[in-house]
């Protein structure tokens, strides 16, 4: 009978366990996801604000390089946009998607962010 009892005890307190374990790890990862999802949607605010800026600096640029500045501002505004939906997916993602999403952002808000540099510096060499 005290077997019983103590191995119904082990049963119980490894289900508890077990419980908050899970609670734990489902709050931590509540906690990544919110600090990833502030980080992006910061990292896309401030790309949103150069590349406004860059495009009114449009004029500066010489007539030779309108051409290819306008097709750069094409390519970069592509990649926004797909920054963008990749942020949307980011926000309805479910625990199963979440990895794969907050990648894809991540990897879209870098080649923007690459893109974005490369352009400044390119039509800087231009302007001087």
């Amino acid at each position: 009978m005290r077997e019983k009892v103590l191995g119904l005890v082990v049963v119980v307190l490894t289900f508890a366990f077990l419980g908050w374990y899970a609670d734990a790890k489902a709050a931590e990862q509540e906690n990544d996801m919110q600090s990833f999802k502030k980080q992006a949607e910061e990292r896309l605010k401030t790309l949103d604000k150069k590349l406004d800026e860059l495009k009114a600096k449009a004029p500066e640029v010489k007539t030779e390089a309108k051409k290819e500045f306008k097709k750069a501002m094409t390519d970069l505004r592509m990649k926004q946009k797909l920054a963008k939906q990749k942020w949307t997916a980011v926000k309805k993602a479910s625990e199963k998607r979440w990895e794969k999403a907050k990648s894809e952002l991540s990897a879209a808000i870098q080649d923007l962010e690459d893109s974005y540099e490369k352009t400044v510096s390119k039509f800087q060499e231009k302007k001087e």
